[in-house]
């Protein structure tokens, strides 16, 4: 489910490309996100970086109804890899 195209979230702090959390209320400081979450009754949170060396490009976000998810390495992975293809395709472009 899509559910926003246009939110600023440069001010979520990433570890190297991913960002997790299992609390919403983690992101009342960007308070779009947490918007959209609290909208769709969303908690846990995996953002995936979208970007190159030169440019950033997007993000990919997957969210949850639950709350305390464990990320698992092979979702994470999952999303890694459908991350890099999407970058893959707009340096083609």
């Amino acid at each position: 489910k899509l559910i926003a195209k246009n939110i600023n979230i440069d001010n979520i702090r990433f570890n190297n490309e991913i960002y997790k959390t299992n609390f919403k209320n983690d992101l009342k400081a960007n308070i779009d996100l947490y918007n959209a979450l609290e909208k769709y009754n969303l908690s846990s949170l995996l953002i995936y970086k979208i970007r190159t060396a030169k440019a950033n490009y997007g993000y990919l976000i997957y969210a949850l109804e639950r709350t305390s998810k464990i990320w698992q390495n092979n979702e994470i992975a999952i999303m890694m890899y459908f991350a890099k293809s999407i970058m893959i395709e707009k340096i083609k472009m």
